[in-house]
């Protein structure tokens, strides 16, 4: 083989597996790129969880418990996972439980959140939470997702998706856009500014949708439900041994 010959062959080789490998990584791009979009939840499509057949889906809606349960992990725009807690309420002279299309006011404070980066959340949830029922007899708990953006692109939410996969008995979970509240309370905590909630100038958008906290009227409305929740001022694992839902 003269050296014009071998030298083209040796040239055709070269670009033949360029080309090979330029595919690989177009096939590779295009098919992470379709995973995220795939797992990528848009909390105003619904939908978007609907057709993600690889993961346990939400709870059915409890409209007596639409925004709050023992616990709830606010997921901000990308980094970190905030962490709180909530209690029951009752009232035990009110009979009933009204239909409120807001959330009540449950004093919650900057202390009250527990921070930690988006990476380590699943090691937390394992070793703070427990969400399996080995003899399959307990109520699933409820977890609630709160997030910052509509479109949620914190990994922490993907990492539970796949934690739960592969749990015996998984547990249920709520996602909803952050209330007035936390978003204030999570604003005061990043600036590590004075919170002072009475001096807030809070919307109506609370439990009726016509009353302000720290109001005469808030104060009523608040009066006639039966069972509410509050935040709690401290993080405590054993919280989650007993039944979330009101």
């Amino acid at each position: 083989m003269d050296h014009t010959v071998k030298s083209s062959f040796f040239s055709w080789r070269i670009a033949l597996l360029g080309s090979l490998l330029l595919s690989l990584v177009l096939v590779g791009c295009d098919s992470h790129s379709s995973k995220k979009e795939m797992q990528m939840v848009v909390i105003s499509a619904p939908d978007s969880l609907a057709k993600n057949t690889n993961i346990p889906q939400p709870a059915p809606p409890d409209f007596h418990n639409r925004f709050y349960t023992d616990l709830v992990f606010i997921l901000d725009s990308v980094d970190n996972v905030h962490v709180y807690q909530t209690a029951k309420c009752y009232n035990y002279e009110v009979e009933g439980l009204p239909d409120y299309h807001f959330p009540n006011f449950i004093e919650l404070r900057p202390e009250d959140l527990v921070t930690l980066n988006s990476d380590s959340f699943i090691s937390f949830f394992k070793n703070n939470i427990e969400i399996d029922d080995p003899e399959g007899v307990g109520r699933r708990k409820h977890y609630y997702f709160a997030s910052e953006t509509d479109t949620i692109k914190n990994r922490a939410l993907y990492d539970f998706f796949d934690h739960i996969r592969k749990s015996r008995r998984a547990p249920f979970y709520i996602i909803r856009r952050t209330t007035e509240e936390e978003n204030k309370v999570l604003e005061f905590k990043k600036q590590r500014r004075f919170y002072a909630p009475q001096l807030i100038s809070w919307s109506a958008n609370f439990l009726n949708g016509s009353c302000k906290p720290y109001t005469a009227d808030y104060k009523k409305v608040e009066s006639q439900i039966r069972i509410f929740r509050k935040a709690k001022t401290t993080f405590d694992p054993e919280l989650n041994t007993s039944v979330p839902n009101l």
